[in-house]
């Protein structure tokens, strides 16, 4: 690049809120393709029929028939597909991608025009095809004419190539209902094959949505990267917690599909007839030899071929290669066929039968790091999964109370599809770039614009009755988005009061005490107000100074209160520095040891007999480890028995204990220290009458190459623990005893992670919101906190390398060379408990920690509503609920995840998903629909995930009783359609 280091180049004049460079303008830059208009001349015209060439590709024919042995090509049909594998982004931004996506496309009809009634092509991502259709339409109409004619297969069917253990059920939901959506409107066809070839892992939960999405097939070469423990399988049954079932493949692609053949020794054939045909981690790899039928061999063999990453292939020399690899083959009476996904696994359907079952998640011992690290992505992912569901609750709502409310449709689309794409996976993991995370929080930001639209535009429509009593302009709204009734704190920001009464407490430099006034059933409350100063600043979205107070609502409640500044009278918790730092809510207790900061003792009311929960020094302190991931990956990577490398931080240094907050709502104490060269703080606060014990921390990061984890050491005795996943939960072995399952020691959670007594009778739960990383062994259960690991660097065709240059030349300096360092922070609970996880001591199901990590991941939605009048008034007629009429009463154990429109079809109906929660089968379990909902209600049935009728119908409806009766199996989803009535 020496020749343009004096180039100047145009900018947009943004500045990247991750990687500090302005943001140059990409269209000025193209995408360059290497392999052009020379190659296809030498590869097409003359490679093709040169004997050279022939002969190498006999050489090679060779070399793999001996890679077979004891078996032969002969024995084997070759499926042969082109494809090419391109990351949305990854050492590259979205906007380049666009670029890609147009150039491999545009190869691919060179191919497809130069072997007419042989290439075939496979292509993954709507995504990817929704900006070609729009940057090039002429291209796109080319690739509809190449799709009629069997040249161009659609495989996959998310919207991206999402990562796979991370987003939560519902987003992988939408993945396929937008990605399904998008294929069905412009080719007019739904792939029954899933193609998540290169995501970090793959969640338990994945074979229940993607076969009740329309898949019946799934691929990936992921597994074949792990590096202790070769998965056993190539072709097998995945059967997700439910008994859903999905024909999976896992093998490479290209040539190293033989290079790895010997790797998986019982790969290629079926297995005998036995009861022992299920498998997970905690079983024994070395048994699997016993039930191989060696006399039965597989013979389909898929050859997915094709450059990838960054696109651009299949390249000229590598459909060259096949070509005549083909011709060779069948020369020597070999099956190898151009040919498409679909068909390959159709014949591996065959063989359903004598497949082994596996049960358990996909699991990659590999890029474990990428659970942790840049853990705002993380936390903004999460925070926008939550918030999109809650607006989309209440704007359905708000169309069924008030028919003159238009659902917006649009914004929705648009924002869901943002999120969709900022879960691919290099982008949610973290493994990016900087520049790309520039992007990322750019749309983030356009989200919430989006969503904070939304809801402004809604009130505008929400039927409302502010009580005669309130006279200020302090107006406030309040939503409870779950389906249950909840007492939960709420946060007030100062920004959302109009009349403002300064604080006298010039000390404290707090804002004045307030009462809330509020309606509930009827009757005029009022809570305490307690003031709080802003959190620590970072790009979490943390709060501003404010208010928590405690309210009380129902399931799906919506409340109009009034802010009122007045003097409060009420004692505060009880908080002391005293000998040992100290603070109870009468609930739960806690302690703290004065030297060291760590918590020694935490009590709960009628847990445990009162007694301490858990034991030592070592709790609730920041570990250290040396991490520089690997040498290859070092973003992806936790490096190699990390514990071997603990930094044993000083937890002394510049120790201070203090209380921060004391007051009749909350009491909060401030731990704060340096460790190395950063300052850390840590905060705990109980509130009134709450079970959770609040936690944050908050830092400076600035050493590189660290893991950070903080634990528990629990008095359960636990020999397992349990956490959620993609709309279900997964529990595993504290003490594992298989190489594959001791692999697993760095394992995902989603909203929690519980470790419980043998016998059910107590445990203790960490719930987040926006960490996925856990450990656990015997009784002491540890989450990631933070990584600050060195960020990939662009790639050779990067077109970042273009404003790192200019940056250089301004005399700006270079881009963060470690991810994680700066400010940073986090926020968890605490929540010991009666009873197990999922189930109680009497074996019933329990879904205490479940409803409350959903409450702390759903706070009650609050919005200004001081400039709303009511634009149009619904019409009058008995069959218009109220807010208050959506309840729906469902047995323990069943959860209503989704209210929302219909989309498929889009024929005025509203979508219900209902889940099992526990892991328990239900049998005829009643769900008491609300009856003002099921006065608008003309028809009900049940659908699959993308909203088509599912066949046969397997419910009992009744329009008078208004309930709707289910079987549930074990964490199961079921899809709910409800036909409206045309005039209501």
């Amino acid at each position: 690049m020496g020749s343009k280091q004096q180039l100047s180049y145009r900018k947009t004049g943004e500045i990247g809120i991750v990687s500090g460079s302005e943001r140059l303008d990409p269209s000025q830059f193209s995408e360059q393709d290497l392999d052009d208009s020379k190659n296809m001349e030498e590869y097409f015209e003359n490679q093709l029929q040169s004997l050279e060439f022939r002969t190498e590709m006999e050489e090679k024919l060779e070399q793999w028939n001996h890679q077979l042995l004891p078996e032969a090509l002969s024995h084997f049909d070759f499926f042969m597909v082109g494809q090419s594998h391109i990351d949305m982004a990854w050492l590259w931004r979205y906007e380049q991608t666009r670029q890609k996506g147009i150039t491999t496309l545009k190869k691919v009809l060179a191919h497809a025009k130069k072997f007419p009634h042989q290439f075939v092509f496979a292509v993954s991502s709507p995504q990817l095809l929704s900006w070609i259709k729009e940057d090039d339409p002429e291209l796109f109409s080319s690739l509809l004419s190449i799709h009629k004619k069997e040249q161009l297969e659609l495989v996959g069917g998310s919207w991206v190539e999402p990562d796979c253990m991370l987003p939560s059920g519902e987003s992988i939901v939408r993945q396929r209902l937008y990605g399904m959506k998008f294929y069905q409107e412009e080719f007019g066809i739904l792939p029954e094959v899933e193609w998540f070839l290169d995501s970090f892992g793959y969640n338990k939960g994945l074979p229940q949505i993607l076969a009740k999405s329309g898949a019946k097939y799934f691929w990936t070469t992921k597994l074949t990267w792990n590096k202790q423990n070769k998965f056993p399988f190539i072709y097998f049954i995945w059967e997700s917690p439910d008994g859903t079932q999905l024909i999976t493949a896992n093998f490479a692609q290209n040539r190293e599909i033989f290079d790895q053949w010997k790797d998986y020794p019982f790969g290629h054939y079926t297995i005998k007839d036995t009861n022992q045909n299920k498998w997970n981690y905690q079983d024994d790899f070395s048994r699997i030899a016993a039930i191989i039928n060696r006399n039965k061999i597989i013979r389909p063999v898929g050859l997915f071929w094709g450059a990838g990453d960054g696109g651009h292939g299949p390249a000229y020399y590598e459909v060259a290669q096949m070509q005549v690899l083909s011709e060779l083959a069948k020369s020597q009476g070999i099956q190898w066929n151009w040919s498409m996904v679909h068909n390959f696994f159709s014949e591996i359907e065959k063989y359903q039968n004598n497949l082994a079952v596996w049960n358990d998640e996909l699991y990659l011992e590999a890029h474990r790091g990428t659970f942790t690290v840049h853990s705002a992505v993380k936390r903004h992912n999460r925070r926008l999964e939550n918030r999109i569901l809650d607006i989309e609750r209440l704007a359905t709502l708000c169309s069924l109370m008030n028919p003159n409310y238009e659902f917006p449709s649009y914004l929705f689309d648009r924002s869901w599809k943002t999120l969709l794409l900022n879960q691919f996976h290099d982008v949610l993991p973290g493994s990016c770039v900087p520049e790309v995370l520039d992007d990322v929080f750019k749309l983030f930001s356009q989200v919430d614009k989006n969503l904070d639209e939304i809801l402004s535009q809604l009130l505008n429509y929400f039927p409302h009755n502010v009580p005669s009593e309130f006279k200020t302009k302090n107006l406030i709204f309040f939503f409870n988005p779950l389906n249950w009734r909840r007492k939960s704190r709420v946060f007030i920001p100062k920004c959302l009061i109009r009349e403002f009464k300064s604080s006298t407490n010039t000390e404290s430099n707090l804002l004045p005490y307030a009462r809330l006034y509020y309606n509930y059933n009827g009757k005029l409350r009022s809570s305490i107000c307690q003031p709080v100063k802003a959190e620590f600043q970072d790009n979490m979205n943390n709060h501003k100074e404010g208010w928590w107070t405690i309210i009380e609502m129902d399931p799906h409640g919506a409340i109009i209160g009034e802010i009122r500044f007045e003097s409060v009278q009420s004692p505060p918790l009880f908080i002391s520095l005293r000998k040992t730092p100290r603070i109870t809510n009468g609930k739960v207790s806690l302690e703290f040891d004065p030297h060291m900061g760590s918590l020694i003792s935490v009590k709960g009311r009628k847990i445990n007999k009162g007694e301490n929960l858990i034991y030592g020094k070592r709790n609730f302190i920041l570990e250290g480890y040396k991490d520089k991931g690997s040498s290859e990956y070092p973003a992806w990577d936790i490096q190699k028995e990390y514990w071997k490398y603990p930094l044993n931080f000083n937890q002394r240094q510049d120790l201070e204990i203090s209380i921060v907050d004391q007051g009749p709502i909350f009491s909060t104490l401030k731990i704060q220290r340096t460790l190395e060269n950063s300052k850390v703080i840590q905060k705990i606060s109980l509130f009134h009458d709450d079970p959770l014990i609040y936690c944050s921390w908050a830092a400076n990061w600035q050493l590189p190459d660290t893991l950070l984890k903080l634990g528990l050491f629990t008095n359960t005795q636990a020999t397992s623990v349990t956490s959620d996943q993609m709309y279900c939960a997964s529990s595993s072995s504290t003490l594992p005893e298989t190489p594959a399952d001791i692999a697993r020691f760095e394992k995902v959670m989603h909203k929690y992670v519980d470790i419980s007594t043998p016998d059910n009778k107590w445990g203790i739960a960490i719930i987040n919101e926006g960490k996925y990383a856990y450990d656990a062994s015997g009784g002491r259960i540890r989450i990631s906190m933070h990584r600050s690991p060195k960020y990939p660097r662009p790639s050779a065709e990067s077109w970042v390398k273009f404003e790192r240059l200019q940056r250089k030349n301004e005399g700006k300096g270079k881009p963060l060379r470690y991810s994680g360092i700066g400010p940073t922070s986090c926020r968890f609970a605490i929540l010991p408990h009666v009873g197990g996880c999922l189930v109680n001591e009497k074996q019933a199901p329990s879904t205490f920690v479940p409803k409350m990590a959903e409450e702390f991941n759903h706070p009650i939605v609050i919005y200004s509503f001081n400039s709303f009048k009511l634009k149009s008034e619904p019409e009058k007629s008995d069959n218009l609920p109220d807010i208050h009429s959506f309840s729906f009463d469902l047995q323990t154990g069943i959860e209503l995840s989704v209210i929302k429109p219909e989309q498929w079809n889009k024929d005025n109906s509203v979508i219900l998903r209902f889940i099992e929660r526990c892991g328990f089968t239900h049998k005829k379990s009643i769900i008491q629909f609300p009856k003002d909902f099921a006065s608008l209600i003309e028809e009900i049935w049940e659908t699959d995930l993308l909203e088509r009728p599912k066949i046969p119908l397997d419910l009992k409806w009744s329009s008078d009783t208004t309930e709707l009766i289910l079987d549930f199996s074990p964490f199961e989803i079921r899809t709910i359609k409800c036909k409206l009535k045309k005039s209501r």
